[in-house]
């Protein structure tokens, strides 16, 4: 039996390749790296104050892979990090021991951090260059490229409603006791992705709770649009929304409670902002990621079927996409704050 493997890096591109079977001889071949290969993973987000690009080194091990990610820092060091645009340069500085979140791999690794304040903001609709260069190295370049989308804009749900007689502006009630439909322009995003958030004070402190991300979605999604006037909408299932926050609410360690319950009011800043919907503009390399990463259509063995999506330069892997975010406060009516557990009123309508 031959067994061969491929090989495997830091940010999950974990993949055997096949196992071939070859009468009854024992031999084992690993393809061994022939050159220095890396794996480089970053999204930008032009509403942030930074970017991450994270990069680390392609290894093998005829060991357990995971069990040599999760105790080794595969960071690599000594990088030049540039993002550029046409008509400005980032420079990227090594971030040494940045705190990742519990998973596979090793704790602790490094990370590229590309400062983009207030006045240096990523701009959206332009195109984005990232170069990896050695000082030591003339010849060593990692180079990729991502368009920043532009920011979906909300059709529904609605701005507060403003009175000029009574001087107020009101938010509009939802709820998702029923399917409801989330409109929004399209945008120069590939594809996207919802989410609905709540806070609410769990007994010690604001907690927030959030239904989604959805799958990514390219074309309407259980709703009709004219997608060629550039309009998208999403239909969410009655009653996944309040299902999804009480669970997070019956975890509370004390009294639950709502902190911000103001829907009338004379000016914006007064009104409530607890409860939001975000649409997330995905750039096509990350979507095409995201979709090719799915469960579904892709056979049973997910590891070995899923395809290699990657839009980095040479035979480095990874990921170099962009993302742009727009939310929505809303006000959730009482049908939602009563199955999500933070009322214990039950209007008649909600069943």
């Amino acid at each position: 039996m031959r067994l061969r493997f491929r090989v495997s890096s830091g940010l999950g591109w974990i993949v055997a390749l096949g196992i071939v079977l070859s009468g009854c001889n024992p031999e084992i071949e690993v393809l061994a790296v022939e050159k220095e290969l890396f794996a480089v993973y970053g999204v930008l987000h032009p509403d942030k104050d930074e970017q991450h690009i994270r990069i680390t080194k392609v290894f093998q091990t005829q060991d357990d892979a995971l069990v040599y990610a999760s105790s080794q820092d595969l960071t690599a060091y000594g990088m030049q990090v540039v993002l550029k645009s046409w008509d400005t340069t980032y420079v990227g500085e090594l971030v040494p021991q940045a705190p990742r979140e519990p998973g596979l791999f090793f704790e602790e690794q490094g990370i590229y951090r590309i400062p983009t304040p207030d006045g240096h903001r990523l701009r959206a609709g332009e195109t984005y260059q990232l170069i990896i260069t050695k000082p030591d190295d003339p010849e060593f370049r990692i180079a990729a490229s991502t368009i920043v989308p532009t920011k979906p804009r909300f059709l529904s749900p609605g701005a507060p409603l403003y009175s000029p007689s009574q001087g107020t502006y009101t938010y509009p009630s939802i709820d998702f006791h029923r399917d409801h439909v989330i409109r929004f322009e399209n945008t120069t995003g590939e594809g996207y992705e919802l989410r609905v958030y709540l806070d609410f004070w769990n007994g010690s402190e604001v907690q927030t709770s959030m239904w989604g991300p959805t799958r990514i979605f390219r074309e309407p999604e259980g709703c009709r649009e004219d997608t060629e006037s550039g309009r998208m909408c999403y239909e969410i299932p009655q009653r996944v929304v309040p299902v999804r926050f009480y669970a997070d609410v019956t975890q509370a360690a004390g009294p639950v409670r709502l902190l911000d319950t103001i829907r009338v009011a004379r000016s914006l800043d007064s009104l409530s902002r607890i409860a939001r919907v975000e649409v997330t503009a995905v750039d096509t390399h990350l979507t095409n990621y995201l979709h090719s990463n799915t469960a579904f259509g892709f056979g049973l063995n997910l590891l070995m079927d899923r395809p290699e999506v990657t839009n980095i330069s040479g035979e480095n892997i990874g990921l170099f996409g962009a993302i742009n975010t727009q939310e929505r406060y809303i006000f959730i009516g009482p049908c939602t704050r009563y199955l999500a557990g933070l009322s214990t009123t039950a209007p008649g309508w909600c069943f």
